[in-house]
Order: C-alpha cells, then sequence, then structure tokens
C-alpha cells in the first residue's frame, strides 16, 4: 500500500509545481494546458487500483472522497461513495459523505433525504 500513497504524494506534489509555474507566467486560471486534467485523472487511477486491492481500508477509501470532493468529481463521488458503502455498510462515514455530496454539493434535498431512508 505504500507504494500507491508514494505515487500520489508524487502525482500530488508535481500538481502543485504545475500550479505554481502557472502562476509564475501569469497565465489566468481559465486558461488550460494541454495536461491540466491529466495529474487529475493519474491520481484517481491510483487510488481505484489501491481501494480495489485494499477493500477492507477504511481510512484509504476516505482519503479517496476527500480528494473527490475536492477536485468536484462528482460522478466519480457518487461511483466511489455507492461502492464504499456496498463494501462497508455499516460505517456511518459514508451515508454521511452521500448524504453530503447529494445536498451541499449537488443541492438535491429529495436525493439526500431518500438516501437516508
Amino acid at each position: 500500500m505504500a507504494f500507491f500513497l508514494d505515487a500520489i504524494k508524487y502525482e500530488s506534489q508535481l500538481d502543485r509545481v504545475k500550479t505554481k509555474r502557472k502562476a509564475k507566467l501569469g497565465k489566468s486560471s481559465t486558461v488550460h494546458f494541454r495536461h491540466d486534467n491529466g495529474i487529475k485523472r493519474r491520481v484517481m487511477h491510483l487510488y481505484d487500483r489501491a481501494t480495489r486491492k485494499f477493500k477492507q481500508n477504511k481510512a484509504l477509501i476516505k482519503e479517496y472522497l476527500q480528494f473527490l470532493v475536492k477536485t468536484k468529481s462528482l460522478q466519480k463521488l457518487n461511483r466511489v461513495v455507492s461502492s464504499a458503502v456496498q463494501i462497508h455498510p455499516d460505517c456511518l462515514d459514508f451515508w454521511k459523505i452521500g448524504v453530503y455530496t447529494e445536498l451541499e454539493i449537488k443541492g438535491n434535498f429529495f436525493s439526500s433525504r431518500n438516501l437516508m431512508l
């Protein structure tokens, strides 16, 4: 598992360097470079592989969910939350994250209410 965490840490540092370089060049936030989403996709792929291999590691899944909320990857977030709830139905934290996603991020009260019922 250390390999996955090291690779994710490396990609995150690479993203920070890219952001600093973009700011140094004076580019506005609306200008996109060629590889803006590539790092995010690689990190998601690493998290997917790690959570598939270590299904029982709740801390890793929570870290992945935090990353998805931070990057606003809502479709992927829904899939990961649903699989986390299937694997760990007794973990209340995953249910709360699902409700938070539906209510706060998407603004869908009825869907969040149905999720808790």
